[in-house]
């Protein structure tokens, strides 16, 4: 089964870069989140409580936890492996780049799976130990803070007639996408048939999306 990656993304390009933390099992769950912020109002009109107003939503924030063993039965204590150097790489991603002056974003995929954003947290909790007390299981909790629809919209060097990819954030419809791919949310036939979308309604967040481009169009 193909493994989840976790990668370095620049969001010019659109690309990974540099090496990637592949995972040494597949989680069993991931959650995709998402929150709004509203400012309570005590007022009355007419008679009633003024509805509450809308401040901003916040970006998707994607949750997974992931497991990872070094732990080999019968071998000697000298030969475990410290379970740390495993995922090695997906720490340094917490880091601050010295030409970014902050650390890199990054990309999660996994099949057609793809979530793009900043790492909020690594929670590290080992679960086994070797004698010399050497962590060699541990559960590796990840929050990626997802980028703002703005963030990954399509560039304006993006046209209509050039198929691409484009990551599905919460609140997405295949009509907004539509409008930003094509100028028109009647268009939005034409990115359900790209992808086998059956109930145009049913658009699940975090997914990657195939935009294809508009018939007669060049590749």
């Amino acid at each position: 089964m193909e493994k989840a990656v976790i990668a370095a993304y620049n969001l010019t390009s659109r690309k990974v870069q540099g090496d990637f933390q592949s995972v040494q099992f597949n989680p069993n769950t991931y959650s995709v989140s998402r929150t709004n912020t509203f400012q309570k109002n005590s007022s009355l009109t007419y008679g009633r409580m003024a509805d509450d107003a809308f401040l901003k939503s916040e970006p998707a924030t994607l949750s997974v936890e992931l497991l990872f063993d070094t732990f080999v039965y019968e071998a000697a204590e000298s030969s475990q492996k410290d379970v740390r150097d495993q995922y090695r790489l997906l720490r340094g991603f917490t880091k601050i780049e010295p030409d970014l002056h902050s650390p890199p974003h990054v990309r999660f995929s996994w099949g057609k799976v793809s979530f793009v954003g900043d790492i909020l947290s690594i929670q590290e909790t080992f679960t086994m130990f070797a004698g010399n007390g050497i962590p060699v299981r541990a559960k590796v909790a990840l929050s990626i803070q997802g980028c703002y629809d703005e963030d990954l919209a399509v560039s304006s060097n993006n046209s209509p007639d050039r198929t691409r990819e484009k990551v599905v954030c919460q609140g997405d419809t295949l009509w907004s996408l539509a409008q930003q791919a094509y100028g028109s949310p009647e268009l939005w036939r034409t990115i359900a048939k790209a992808n086998g979308i059956e109930n145009p309604r049913k658009l699940s967040p975090a997914v990657t999306l195939t935009v294809p481009a508009l018939p007669g169009g060049k590749e």
